[in-house]
């Protein structure tokens, strides 16, 4: 009897909890979509004044160039939660691993320059071929990449390096930074955990990702 009981209690938890997973699949949906017409016309606002040579127009164009940035960010947090609860369906593709981080590095060289951080890259001569969803690996690599940045605060260097290992291929992030202390290793995984005092945390642990 007390095993049907824990049975049934088990079945009931799990029902109750696709339904919580799909109830919040409905919410973030149903938050993004207005949040994409606010972003849609917020750039549409911002080409009437890109053009200008008036004080007030550029002022006001880059403060629309900030709302829309805003607008972008939370809608990346929507798909981070949805990510986490495990509503988003994997993309699966079968692709040359090095072609990604060359993507990769090139789109965020400006950024690790601005920080005065030399961004390099290892790779292989022979193809990495990986079935994988490039959005969510190079979101995660995005993620760790903005979080070493954070941590050089006086510059540095940052390497992204690729190799294959029998039948799997793994991805390094490597930085020259001060690294995270051994008692906090173990909660950087968890849900805005951050390190730091203030400034921006770590959000929803990046997929796929271990330390």
């Amino acid at each position: 009897m007390t095993e049907m009981n824990d049975q049934d209690t088990s079945t009931n938890s799990n029902n109750e909890l696709v339904e919580l997973v799909k109830s919040i699949g409905d919410l973030t949906h149903e938050i993004n979509n207005p949040l994409s017409t606010i972003k849609l016309n917020l750039k549409l606002m911002a080409e009437d004044f890109a053009n200008s040579n008036d004080d007030r127009c550029r002022r006001n164009y880059h403060r629309l160039q900030r709302l829309e940035k805003e607008i972008q960010r939370l809608q990346d947090f929507i798909m981070d939660f949805r990510n986490y609860v495990g509503k988003q369906e994997l993309q699966l593709e079968n692709i040359d691993l090095r072609d990604l981080i060359e993507e990769l590095t090139d789109f965020y060289r400006p950024q690790a320059e601005h920080h005065h951080i030399v961004l390099r890259t290892s790779l292989p001569g022979e193809p990495v071929n990986c079935m994988v969803d490039p959005g969510m690996i190079k979101q995660a690599l995005l993620n760790l990449m903005t979080n070493a940045t954070q941590a050089m605060s006086d510059g540095g260097e940052l390497l992204l390096k690729l190799s294959s290992e029998s039948d799997r291929a793994v991805i390094e992030v490597i930085d020259t930074g001060p690294g995270i202390e051994p008692g906090r290793q173990e909660k950087i995984f968890q849900p805005y955990y951050t390190p730091r005092l203030a400034g921006r945390d770590w959000g929803f642990p990046p997929p796929g990702v271990s330390s």
